[in-house]
């Protein structure tokens, strides 16, 4: 993938840009001699689901009154960008400016249409110029060499962005995750123990085998590498449920599969440090003993309740 430049990004937002997204109240006065009109709000969070950073509200005056407000973006460094500074005439003048925390999706009750609408025009543009510009020129995606990458998606689980994984925990982008609960053929649920070596919670035992999600792979895909890349064995998975988990690094949409294992497994020394089979008594009282990773309990609380479900 083409890593994109904020001129690639500015070109797909003013090219999105019509009467349909602009604020409906005042879709009347849009005009394509100003396209910028009215459209700071959903133009400043398609930005910041681009390009991180934070959300910047300030006031518009007129003679002295404040008559709306105006939105742009403020990235790392202190670096601002504002697309749509240009709609307003001589007359008004925005002043001030203070950091508003992005409301969660769901709540949204206001511009939610005309924001989508403008971000799948956007995404679409920028998806066809990487298409393009990788058939001419192939190159990776933005992030630190040698750095795992992953789709950074929005709280429908729709792909926003490839950023570096590394940045989307400290950012707190949601990404994808896959783990898979294993059990042998008695029924019995594999638990192990995370090496003193790995960079997450190294010493603490751990339920789900798994990891992040690749560009362009299925959370299946991925539970299915991640086990073959972990405890050596390649089997079937099955996916069982997904939700999304905040109890982790970082907040994340998480797929619980589930596998039936072999005996024989043959872990990777640089991951695990001990492996062992428990029923499902043995865990809870081992979970109440040991240290275990943040998010076990919610997969485990997930997955019993998606099969006790599938299961009446």
């Amino acid at each position: 993938m083409t890593p994109l430049l904020l001129s690639d990004i500015e070109r797909a937002v003013r090219s999105s840009w019509s009467a349909e997204t602009c604020t409906p109240e005042f879709r009347s006065r849009w005009t394509e001699d100003n396209p910028a009109r009215d459209q700071c709000g959903v133009t400043a969070m398609v930005l910041n689901d681009l390009l991180g950073g934070e959300l910047i509200r300030g006031e518009v005056h007129v003679d002295g009154e404040r008559v709306d407000y105006h939105w742009w973006n403020r990235l790392s460094m202190g670096l601002e960008i504002d697309l749509t500074r240009e709609q307003f005439g001589p007359e008004e003048t925005v002043t001030g400016g203070v950091v508003i925390p992005r409301p969660p999706v769901t709540e949204w009750r206001r511009l939610r249409e005309e924001y989508e609408l403008l971000r799948d025009r956007v995404l679409e543009k920028l998806d066809r110029h990487q298409t393009s510009a990788s058939v001419a020129v192939p190159r990776q995606p933005c992030g630190e060499p040698g750095e795992e990458m992953v789709e950074r998606v929005d709280e429908q689980d729709q792909v926003l962005a490839v950023v570096g994984r590394g940045e989307a925990v400290r950012r707190g982008w949601l990404h994808r995750i896959a783990v898979t609960v294993c059990r042998d053929r008695e029924g019995r649920i594999l638990v192990h123990r995370r090496s003193e070596h790995v960079d997450r919670f190294p010493g603490h035992y751990e339920v789900g085998s798994g990891g992040a999600v690749a560009p362009g792979e299925s959370y299946e895909e991925a539970a299915s590498r991640e086990l073959a890349e972990e405890l050596g064995v390649r089997v079937p998975v099955r996916f069982v449920v997904k939700f999304l988990n905040r109890s982790g690094l970082s907040p994340h949409w998480l797929a619980v599969h589930e596998a039936v294992l072999p005996d024989d497994l043959c872990p990777d020394p640089d991951e695990v440090m001990w492996h062992g089979w428990l029923s499902e008594s043995e865990l809870l009282r081992s979970m109440g003993e040991e240290l275990f990773t943040p998010d076990t309990r919610d997969v485990l609380s997930h997955y019993f309740s998606a099969v006790e479900r599938r299961t009446v």
